[in-house]
């Protein structure tokens, strides 16, 4: 008959030698993972996110940053090199600090000739260029990868009076030929209104125009993004508001002069609780929906007119809602308050 304290006892030690074993490699591999991560530099959790051309300069190269590191890499200024190692561009030190995302740009060296696509290296310098602190190998592609980039317009008062006014905008080619239209409004609710559209490349003029001069300091803008790329802008003055848009001119051999065609020409306005839908092209619209903010339908309707109506006098004020249309040629949708 085994002896049933010795089994005991071999069991027992058995047990406790493989536990020993697997907390053994518990530490081992906590304390690797804790290794792997001191490892890890302040250069790791700041990323590139895109190298391109800036908007509205195209001797300027933009370097989208976002930094996660607890570093802010003061005064830090970026340098752009190609595959042979030469400096494509250079940052002038305009920062106080890295903090989250950041646009940087570059100037593009004197006597160089920027290739589009090609492998490069950038470098992060801090303190006024004193130190060298990150370098990263880039695929570079100066030219977004889309034929059109959304463009941002806005109206907006800076003070001294309330302005009120109906405004209305024309994007035209350099042949003078309108490929865009639409509105805008200022009014006791808001002092501040946007329109938006997909851009091709090129080199446009925008024209801001008014029945009359608004009180206030009314500018008119532009814009790739509303928390940085801001492009040329002036002060509102009637008749006489024109802005000048290179818009990533050396990623369009034509300059701009391309069909309208591929431009949506469909645009929406509210005015006195009437919504107003339009096709600049006179072509049908197709579909018309009236959505409030949780996504309900309110309104639909299908019209072979190319101007469209809906009373809005019925739905609260202040209220967030989005009309969309499906036309033949286009689709439209857009956000907006009543």
């Amino acid at each position: 008959m085994p002896n049933v304290k010795a089994l005991a006892i071999q069991l027992l030690t058995f047990y406790f030698s493989r536990m020993r074993y697997i907390l053994y490699s518990i530490f081992f591999l906590l304390v690797s993972a804790g290794f792997c991560q001191a490892q890890l530099t302040k250069c790791d959790s700041l990323y590139i996110q895109n190298i391109e051309y800036a908007p509205f300069n195209d001797s300027l190269i933009a370097v989208y940053v976002y930094n996660e590191s607890s570093d802010i890499f003061s005064y830090p200024g970026f340098i752009l090199y190609d595959a042979n190692g030469d400096t494509v561009a250079k940052e002038i030190v305009n920062y106080f600090g890295i903090g989250n995302e950041q646009v940087h740009y570059m100037t593009i060296q004197p006597g160089v000739v920027v290739q589009e696509n090609f492998n490069g290296t950038i470098e992060l310098w801090s303190g006024f260029y004193s130190t060298l602190e990150c370098t990263y190998n880039q695929q570079v592609n100066l030219c977004p990868d889309t034929t059109c980039v959304e463009l941002f317009l806005s109206l907006s008062n800076f003070g001294g009076a309330l302005a009120f006014s109906e405004f209305t905008w024309d994007i035209k080619n350099t042949a003078g030929i309108v490929l865009y239209s639409g509105a805008m409004e200022l009014d006791t609710m808001q002092q501040q209104d946007f329109d938006s559209l997909c851009l091709p490349f090129g080199n446009y003029i925008v024209e801001f125009n008014s029945a009359t001069q608004p009180m206030g300091q009314v500018f008119a803008s532009t814009y790739t993004n509303l928390l940085y790329n801001q492009g040329p802008s002036a002060q509102f003055i009637v008749n006489n508001t024109l802005l000048d848009l290179q818009f990533y001119e050396s990623c369009d051999p034509l300059n701009g002069i391309g069909t309208p065609v591929s431009i949506n020409p469909i645009t929406a306005q509210v005015i006195n609780d009437v919504l107003y839908v339009s096709d600049l092209s006179n072509t049908a619209l197709g579909k018309v929906s009236l959505f409030d903010s949780l996504g309900k339908l309110l309104l639909k309707q299908e019209t072979s007119e190319s101007r469209i109506q809906f009373d809005l006098s019925n739905y609260p004020a202040n209220g967030v809602y989005i009309i969309q249309v499906q036309g033949e040629r286009f689709s439209y949708s857009k956000k907006f308050i009543k």
